[in-house]
């Protein structure tokens, strides 16, 4: 269930990185492709009364899964942001507990 929620990244950066960077994601965490989520969010940052620029900021909810896979799955996806052309970029984190998580009404 990783779900990954992209803001201040065009849309179409997004699309591109996905198949490659599922590709990686899958294979660090041993999760099937099918139980991923990719979200583009579009925003706009606000600076002193005037819009700022863009700045990458990446969520990832998902079980926990260790320290080493978070490392792991933080670089897979600076890297594929990087490639995308974007310069700094922060990957933020949500460790989610199975016993709060229900799919259709039922605990996951």
């Amino acid at each position: 269930m990783p779900q990954l929620t992209f803001k201040g990244i065009k849309r179409q950066s997004v699309i591109d990185m996905s198949k490659e960077l599922i590709d990686e994601l899958q294979t660090i965490i041993n999760v099937p492709r099918e139980h991923f989520a990719l979200e583009h969010v579009d925003s706009m940052y606000i600076m002193d009364g005037r819009e700022a620029p863009e700045y990458p900021l990446i969520y990832v909810n998902l079980f926990d899964r260790g320290s080493e896979a978070e490392h792991m799955v933080a670089k897979a996806i600076t890297k594929h942001v990087h490639h995308a052309g974007y310069q700094n970029v922060d990957v933020i984190f949500t460790i989610l507990e199975r016993s709060r998580y229900y799919e259709n009404g039922e605990r996951f």
